[in-house]
């Protein structure tokens, strides 16, 4: 388990701290009975480290990595406004064509990063319900795009 958890996380104190937070949340859970298959106890193990090795990179936020280029490598060119525009356009008309209830519930999830509980609360929904709705309109809306391709996405870059 610590070599899996220093693999993970590339630190030997938080990679210790880990193993600890792991072995407690599966006795917690082993005395709740949470395991159902006894002869699958590593492979619960496992997940619940892998789910606990998540969460700790959460908790840290975003890392970032700077690499510093050669002066002879090439800036990557960046997407002309014009092009911006077209998108943006493009998805705009792809979202009126979405019931109005979609159209909420994706700018909540996507644009407020609200979880699908709050939705449902602010919604008169369930949380389920909030789920499909946005799964079916991200489908329906990357379906219309398709449709209707864009020289930016007949490119590739959308």
């Amino acid at each position: 388990m610590l070599v899996f958890a220093r693999a993970k996380i590339r630190q030997e104190d938080a990679a210790r701290d880990l193993v600890q937070d792991v072995f407690l949340a599966c006795l917690k859970a082993l005395r709740n009975g949470q395991l159902r298959h006894e002869e699958r106890l590593d492979a619960f193990v496992l997940s619940t480290a892998r789910n606990m090795a998540l969460l700790y990179f959460r908790s840290i936020g975003p890392r970032r990595c700077e690499v510093e280029l050669a002066g002879d490598f090439p800036a990557p060119e960046c997407l002309a406004q014009s092009e911006n525009d077209e998108r943006k356009t493009l998805v705009d008309s792809a979202l009126k064509l979405m019931h109005p209830m979609d159209q909420e519930v994706l700018t909540l999830s996507l644009v407020e990063g609200w979880k699908p509980g709050q939705i449902a609360g602010k919604l008169g929904l369930s949380s389920e319900t909030v789920r499909q709705r946005k799964s079916r309109a991200v489908r329906r809306i990357s379906e219309i795009l398709r449709v209707r391709p864009s020289r930016t996405t007949s490119e590739g870059n959308l």
